[in-house]
């Protein structure tokens, strides 16, 4: 406890030299052990979400330095980017380059197959076969979402590997000039617009009439997710959806203005 006191006072007073915004981090038991709120209506399928599901009932807030969002950003970008990291993460990727109306190029991901510690495949997943878990011929895609970066971090990666193993199939949407894709277009796709997402959805749903399609979005690559939503409605053709640290004022993250070091690791990684 000493030792982590220690750290965090020399974290602040790093942040204050470098002029980076100091958060506050909470200390006590009782923040750190509150109740999860459910922002929806009373009904009973709430009351048994809060009831049942285990992960609900965790204290939901982290403790320094898990919970500095600048230590959490560092690490994040220094962590190996999907090519590096597929084999460690269990599994395997096959792109798809789809044209866009306007010559733009977006790159679909499909996680393919499981791999052990030795890069063997355990098993190969195509649409059309049968897989543990949802026991269909048809088995649901998930399209993931990555963050405005277009990085795959770790945790998209842990997650291609869970739902190839539930029996669905994961595949990664990637930007115009994000992920290795090519930039053919004089413009990269504007924050919120869903003009390349919608015709990668229709991609899919024409080429997979049969799966249901379903959607999982990571921080700021939530903005893509629920503008498609917004504007889509009935019409998405999603079963369900999920944001994971969504940004929900998206004007307000463009007005702030962004630290400098932020700023230049952006840069320098785009």
């Amino acid at each position: 406890s000493t030792v982590q006191q220690l750290g965090r006072c020399m974290w602040i007073i790093a942040c204050r030299l470098l002029k980076l915004p100091c958060f506050p981090v909470s200390e006590s038991i009782e923040e750190c052990q509150a109740e999860v709120r459910l922002i929806c209506k009373p009904t009973a399928l709430a009351s048994h979400l809060k009831k049942y599901c285990y992960s609900l009932a965790q204290p939901p807030l982290a403790r320094w330095p898990q919970s500095d969002p600048h230590l959490q950003i560092i690490t994040n970008l220094m962590w190996p980017t999907k090519e590096g990291a597929e084999l460690q993460g269990g599994v395997r990727f096959t792109r798809d380059s789809l044209l866009l109306k306007d010559g733009g190029i977006v790159a679909l991901d499909w996680a393919v197959s499981l791999t052990d510690q030795q890069g063997q495949a355990k098993k190969d997943h195509h649409p059309g076969g049968r897989f543990l878990g949802l026991h269909t011929s048809n088995p649901a895609i998930v399209v993931i979402i990555p963050n405005a970066l277009g990085r795959v971090t770790p945790h998209l990666l842990q997650l291609c590997y869970q739902t190839l193993q539930q029996g669905f199939y994961p595949v990664v949407f990637h930007r115009r000039g994000h992920g290795g894709c090519p930039l053919t277009t004089p413009h990269y796709q504007e924050f919120g617009n869903t003009s390349d997402l919608v015709q990668a959805i229709a991609y899919l749903r024409s080429h997979h009439p049969s799966s249901t399609l379903l959607a999982v979005s990571e921080g700021s690559g939530s903005g893509l997710l629920l503008s498609y939503l917004g504007e889509c409605g009935s019409s998405s053709y999603l079963t369900a959806a999920a944001c994971i640290s969504p940004v929900f004022h998206g004007q307000l993250w463009f007005e702030y203005e962004l630290p400098w070091l932020h700023h230049w690791i952006a840069l320098i990684y785009r």
